[in-house]
């Protein structure tokens, strides 16, 4: 079986590419700001599928890791 790309794909293909996150979460109402940062690398597999790698840093000094 053979597929083509659709509309959803191209919109996906956007993605494409490396991205740098900054986040800041409120973890309480005495509490000050939680700060974190990470980079995500995206792929595309054959235009049909993506893959996003990504990695950070956790607000206790630990490292992430994700593939979505």
């Amino acid at each position: 079986m053979h597929s083509e790309p659709q509309t959803q794909h191209e919109w996906l293909s956007r993605m494409v590419g490396e991205w740098i996150s900054e986040s800041e979460c409120l973890m309480g109402p005495d509490q000050p700001p939680v700060k974190g940062t990470g980079v995500e690398t995206v792929r595309s597999l054959g235009g049909l599928w993506y893959l996003a790698e990504g990695e950070g840093a956790m607000p206790d000094g630990g490292s992430m890791k994700s593939v979505m």
